[in-house]
């Protein structure tokens, strides 16, 4: 079981056990740690996109609901907000 394809809660239930040095070696939760860590870093640098409500009330119109808020099928309204969220 090598420490890359562990998660770090693994780990840390890992090196709870005073043989944990027989089990994974120095360098394997070293890689794992800054594998983790990498892919921290990729996550903050990806910003959230938001839509204002103008934005929202556009997209229903598009999607030609106008002022019908009641007969708005949800599936398909989220993946219109979804969409346009995606071209932000």
């Amino acid at each position: 079981m090598g420490a890359a394809k562990m998660t770090a809660s693994e780990l840390a239930n890992l090196l709870e056990v005073d043989s944990w040095y027989k089990l994974v070696t120095r360098e394997e939760i070293a890689t794992m740690l800054r594998q983790q860590q990498a892919e921290i870093e990729e996550l903050k640098a990806h910003p959230v996109k938001e839509l204002t409500d103008e934005e929202i009330e556009q997209v229903m119109l598009e999607a030609g609901y106008g002022e019908v808020h009641k007969f708005v099928n949800p599936f398909d309204f989220a993946r219109a907000i979804l969409r346009k969220a995606q071209e932000k």
